[in-house]
């Protein structure tokens, strides 16, 4: 008997039935996995159940009180799992959601060393994937590596420079760090210097040793990104939230027309803290107005052209329709801060929809929704058919001209040290149909 095993049997933790029960179940998994033509679920299967004979063990120790560590086999069956993982991606190295998997578990088993070496493997093997970027960049900033974390974002996105997920992920980074900025700030004291601060946020060292990638000489490397030595301009500056405004600059620089990014970006503002929340959020804004007003870019054919001018379209009414309901949601948290009652924040927030909508309304465009609209009867909400280019009639009677109805549910209260607000914007102009913001008090 194994060595382990036998160990098992001795502590009572297993009974001599079930030691041939396990073996003889991992020998069936083996000669599946040795076979030719082994599947992908072959070694699921062979996964799933070492990890259920891992909880067995587990609740087994519980139960008899045995201190980890004495003839329990923690490690060995975390070790066991942690080997199939690597014959699978070794069988099935372009198979993603398998080395998410082994990530995922590698975390919940806090194998740090295990787990740096998969990071590097698959971003060896994959450094188009732009989820496997972020997940390492993650991986980084959980360990306090800020310096690492940022490095690994940056040549993610110069090697995938049109992938929304690493500049929302990159910008989401940049402010995380501009709020523990503030909050290092706090701690330490106002009389400390900016570098002493920074420093202290960004010391660590990185988990990850990524060697240099073959596709970093192909491409890339030409995307405009903020230089690592920002962090040593002014802290004022800095907890103003300078490198993410930059971000967002080169992101538009890079990515063009695309409001959806930077709506995302939008959302995401708040966790830089009330320092820097609003000036980047009209940062934001400002570069979702470009998109509105922005035209198509010259195209090569007539069909080209003819796409290039529809999908400037569609861009630009997602940017009015985003910037008008976003800048309406401010006026209706700012109004329900200063104790204005529920009525007052809704109007403060129709007459900011109303004026930014203006100009989309008066060009006369048209365009049906992505998804069905709702009207709004007798203050209840009630769901409605598709808006097609035809006038609907509300409940009253009163039609409403297709492509220039707006209406917005809004609620706001106040919750501990906070106030949140709802915003269900119900339009048949373009998307945007709920939104959800809160301000600190």
């Amino acid at each position: 008997m194994v060595p382990e095993l036998q160990q098992f049997v001795e502590h009572d933790i297993l009974s001599k039935g079930e030691v041939r029960a396990l073996v003889k179940k991992r020998t069936d998994f083996e000669y599946r996995l040795r076979r030719r033509a082994a599947e992908k679920r072959d070694f699921e299967r062979y996964i799933e159940y070492e990890m259920t004979f891992e909880r067995l063990l587990k609740s087994r120790r519980e139960r008899l009180g045995v201190k980890k560590g004495k003839g329990t086999g923690k490690f060995s069956c975390v070790k066991h799992i942690h080997f199939i993982f690597d014959r699978a991606v070794k069988k099935f190295r372009g198979d993603i959601d398998l080395w998410l998997e082994w990530i995922a578990y590698a975390k919940s088993e806090m194998s740090s060393k295990v787990l740096s070496k998969i990071f590097a493997r698959a971003l060896q093997l994959h450094p188009r994937n732009a989820k496997l970027w972020v997940h390492a960049a993650a991986y980084e900033w959980d360990m306090g590596n800020v310096t690492a974390s940022r490095t690994l974002l940056q040549r993610g996105i110069r090697l995938n420079s049109k992938a929304e997920e690493l500049w929302r992920e990159y910008f989401r980074m940049e402010v995380l760090f501009t709020a523990r900025l503030a909050e290092r700030r706090r701690v330490l004291g106002l009389g400390k210097s900016a570098k002493k601060i920074v420093d202290a946020e960004a010391e660590g060292e990185s988990a990850i040793a990524i060697g240099n990638l073959d596709e970093e000489g192909k491409g890339g490397g030409a995307v405009a990104l903020p230089e690592t030595q920002s962090v040593e301009a002014g802290l004022e500056e800095l907890l103003a939230g300078s490198i993410p405004k930059a971000v967002v600059r080169y992101a538009r620089e890079t990515m063009q027309s695309c409001p959806l990014l930077f709506f995302g970006m939008y959302d995401l503002c708040y966790l830089a803290g009330d320092a820097a929340r609003s000036a980047l959020e009209e940062e934001i804004l400002a570069v979702i107005d470009e998109i509105a007003t922005s035209s198509a870019p010259p195209a090569s054919s007539v069909a080209s052209s003819e796409a290039a001018v529809a999908a400037a379209a569609d861009a630009a009414a997602a940017a009015f329709t985003g910037s008008a309901t976003r800048r309406a949601a401010r006026a209706m948290a700012q109004s329900a801060a200063d104790g204005g009652e529920e009525a007052v924040a809704c109007d403060a927030a129709q007459e900011v929809l109303n004026k930014y909508l203006a100009p989309y309304r008066a060009a006369g465009t048209q365009l049906s929704p992505r998804k069905s609209a709702k009207v709004v009867r007798g203050g209840k909400v009630a769901t409605s058919s598709s808006v097609d280019a035809q006038p609907q009639e509300e409940a009253g009677g009163k039609k409403m001209q297709a492509g220039t109805y707006v209406h917005i549910y809004r609620h706001a209260y106040i919750h501990n040290t906070y106030i949140h607000t709802y915003m269900h914007v119900y339009t048949n102009v373009h998307m945007c149909k709920y939104i959800h913001t809160h301000t600190y008090i």
